[in-house]
């Protein structure tokens, strides 16, 4: 048989949300980070390196990353940054 492993993300300490199989992380950043741009480094909560590019931000602006959310079966959720 299979195994199924069911990961419950709540509003945590790592600043991810989770809809669905979709991801959510919000992180402050430098306001010289925001009007010039810059690389932020995630750690995924399977541990992998996630690097968000930006070249500028507008309040309330999300990035997103297909497929790097929660997956489920044949379905992958999205990693989306604010």
């Amino acid at each position: 048989g299979d195994l199924v492993i069911v990961i419950n993300v709540e509003n945590n300490e790592d600043g991810f949300k989770r809809n669905g199989l979709d991801l959510f992380y919000e992180k402050e950043i430098l306001l010289s980070e925001a009007l010039t741009g810059s690389s932020i480094k995630i750690i995924h909560l399977d541990e992998r390196p996630i690097y968000i590019s930006f070249s500028s931000v507008i309040h309330g602006e999300q990035k997103l990353v297909k497929g790097e959310g929660l997956s489920s079966e044949d379905k992958k959720g999205n990693f989306l940054f604010s």
